[in-house]
């Protein structure tokens, strides 16, 4: 089985792409120096234009300004230097806001905030830092929407899948449990996340399975039988190790497949098969001997010889009834021709079928039969040679197992959308413990009764098929010496159901 990387499970593990380097620049030493030399400058400068402007004044006017008014040296010369601290405080602010505005805008990523953005404005490194910035949110935002994208999808595929999912880490702990694995473990999902595999589930086989994947390091399976909220599943577990992108262990992976239902088909199949064979072979081997008899004993009396072959008759009747059969349920599990319904009334399907079988027996040989179909037409969209079958099977079971004194009641009504058809007798009936099964194939409540009158096991399967074929139902209400209920239904016609 193949190992499983961890990031199969959960993609946001997955490596983001390097950030753009940033590289910061110190300040060239020749900017201090004029930032701090050019107020100095502009001060000596003027100072000396003054003390030039002042001797001009000397020797025109014969008074001295500086001396008499020493006031205006000073502010020449401190002046420039206030102008210059003015300066420098006015740029630290600038400088410090932006640099709070940037570990306002750091702080808000740092929080999962990626919607905020720099400021690109002050010097270069400033913008450049501002810049780097918006950049590490871009790329994270695009990180974290790719890894949601895949998150979902993971998430998706995982519950739709029909295979339970389980798996720990090294811890033993479960990081993943899907709705399939929590319905057939009787595990809840969100609160068995997290927890030991031993608390959340009851299952010793899984358990052990995993546990030991997880300290062997190598797949493996297993086979066994859970108990659900819906009944016993049989289930086979396929084992993995978790490996991370150095291939070293994470945890274990457990595959639950749950084989219920093929099993119980391919056990309804082997029946099949068998009874099919034993059914085939039963006439097969009558018709053989007999005629083997026949033709062995060349002086048999003429009226044995006539009672020979009779059998062969009544056996090769049964052989051609039970082929019929066979082929009835073939073509109904094809569950083909839909394009043969029409629209037709249950009633006349009926009658024609309660003329029919009343005909085949001698009068007094059979029970009677009391048709009330009502008034109402049963209109039905369905293949009326189908429904002809499925009614004529449930008429004739009644008559077969009910005495020539008893009576068979037959109902048309419509009750809730539903045309239903009531066959009622007061044969032998069924005890309650074969009521589940009467409708499964070759299944005989009395074997030897059934064989006699020339049953094929196949009537009431038949009957259930074409019943589910048009959308419908048959069941069946009985107790043993009191007679049988059948009751079959089929959506009463409308444009809605012709398709």
């Amino acid at each position: 089985m193949k190992r499983f990387a961890v990031s199969d499970i959960d993609s946001s593990t997955r490596t983001a792409p390097p950030l753009p380097e940033v590289r910061f620049r110190s300040r060239p030493w020749f900017q201090w120096i004029l930032w701090i030399g050019t107020p100095a400058l502009i001060s000596v400068v003027f100072s000396e234009f003054l003390q030039e402007l002042n001797q001009i004044h000397i020797r025109r006017e014969g008074v001295d300004l500086i001396a008499d008014n020493p006031w205006i040296f000073t502010l020449a010369t401190t002046l420039p230097f206030f102008f210059a601290v003015l300066l420098l405080l006015e740029r630290q602010r600038r400088a410090l806001s932006q640099i709070q505005i940037l570990t306002e805008v750091a702080d808000a990523y740092s929080r999962g905030d990626f919607s905020k953005r720099a400021p690109l404005r002050g010097h270069r490194e400033e913008a450049h830092l501002g810049q780097a910035l918006n950049n590490l949110a871009d790329e994270i935002q695009l990180q974290i929407e790719t890894l949601r994208i895949e998150h979902n999808r993971m998430r998706v595929i995982i519950g739709g899948m029909k295979d339970g999912l389980l798996a720990i880490d090294k811890q033993e702990r479960i990081i993943l449990l899907n709705s399939v694995a929590s319905r057939l473990l009787q595990a809840e999902m969100r609160s068995s996340k997290e927890q030991k595999i031993g608390l959340a589930i009851q299952s010793k086989e899984v358990c052990s399975i995993l546990l030991e994947t997880l300290e062997n390091q190598r797949p493996d399976s297993t086979k066994f039988e859970v108990e659900s909220a819906d009944g016993i599943h049989t289930v086979i577990a396929y084992t993995s190790p978790l490996l991370d992108s150095n291939q070293d262990p994470t945890g274990a992976l457990a595959v639950l497949h749950d084989v219920t239902e093929v099993e119980r088909l391919e056990s309804i199949r082997k029946d099949f098969v068998s009874n099919v064979s034993h059914e085939l072979k039963t006439p097969i081997t009558a018709i053989r001997g007999l005629a083997e008899t026949i033709q062995e004993d060349q002086e048999m009396p003429p009226e044995t010889r006539n009672q020979f072959i009779s059998r062969i008759s009544d056996q090769s009747m049964r052989l051609s009834l039970l082929v019929t059969d066979l082929l009835a349920l073939a073509r109904l599990d094809e569950k083909s021709g839909k394009h043969r319904f029409i629209p037709l009334d249950l009633r006349t399907v009926t009658q024609e079928r309660i003329t029919t079988l009343s005909q085949l027996g001698s009068p007094g040989s059979q029970p009677i039969i009391l048709p009330d179909l009502g008034c109402e037409a049963l209109m039905v969209f369905g293949e009326e040679e189908e429904l002809r079958q499925a009614i004529g099977n449930l008429i004739d079971n009644a008559i077969k197992y009910t005495k020539s004194s008893g009576k068979i009641e037959i109902n048309g009504t419509i009750e809730e959308q539903q045309a239903c058809i009531y066959i009622k007798d007061n044969g032998i009936g069924i005890s309650p413990e074969h009521l589940d099964r009467i409708f499964e194939r070759f299944y005989r409540v009395d074997k030897a009764r059934s064989r006699e009158i020339g049953g094929t096991g196949l009537g009431l399967a038949i009957v259930k098929n074409i019943c589910l074929k048009h959308s419908g139902d048959v069941s069946v209400v009985s107790s043993e010496g009191s007679g049988s209920c059948f009751k079959l239904t089929i959506p009463l016609h409308s444009p809605n159901n012709q398709t």
